[in-house]
């Protein structure tokens, strides 16, 4: 699996947040539930924050780049 399109300081920067969102939850994870689907579940939702945060970057940098000819 390829994580953040093969930008290699977000693919770290995803599996160390991973981590550290699972530290943070330790005590609420079910025993009955797989350790995997934890950590796939919290690494997909932080990249998904990742791309959106970076396309409303894109938009306003279009925004602005527009704004600024006119």
């Amino acid at each position: 699996m390829r994580i953040s399109g093969g930008d290699s300081y977000w693919a770290e920067e995803i599996v160390q947040r991973t981590f550290v969102r699972l530290w943070e939850i330790h005590d609420q994870v079910s025993p009955d539930k797989s350790l995997i689907s934890y950590l796939c579940t919290i690494a997909k939702n932080l990249l998904m924050n990742v791309y959106q945060r970076q396309i409303v970057e894109y938009i306003y940098a279009e925004y602005v780049l527009e704004s600024s000819e006119e």
